[in-house]
């Protein structure tokens, strides 16, 4: 399967959709340590219907260092490597 920055898109948002569906009312953005400005900026824990959009459109991490073509990358050259994760209080 041929990565792209649409089906990344389309990850996230059904990645947010299985969350509401299963009762998450907050969602966790995580950047990794080398993660740029932008990304590291976002990360953090906010409500389901306020959560910043994954992949950052301004993400500036270098998409050669992901192995990708440079066709893939956002208009800032970059290609966004944070995810969602559910926030869970009680179960």
């Amino acid at each position: 399967m041929k990565i792209t920055k649409e089906l990344a898109e389309k990850q996230c948002r059904k990645s947010l959709e299985r969350y509401r569906f299963a009762g998450i009312t907050k969602v966790r953005i995580i950047a990794t340590n080398v993660s740029c400005p932008s990304c590291k900026q976002r990360a953090g824990v906010y409500p389901i219907d306020k959560v910043p959009p994954i992949p950052n459109p301004e993400c500036t991490y270098p998409i050669k260092k992901v192995g990708l073509p440079k066709e893939q990358a956002n208009e800032h050259g970059g290609w966004c490597r944070c995810c969602y994760a559910p926030v869970v209080i009680d179960i």
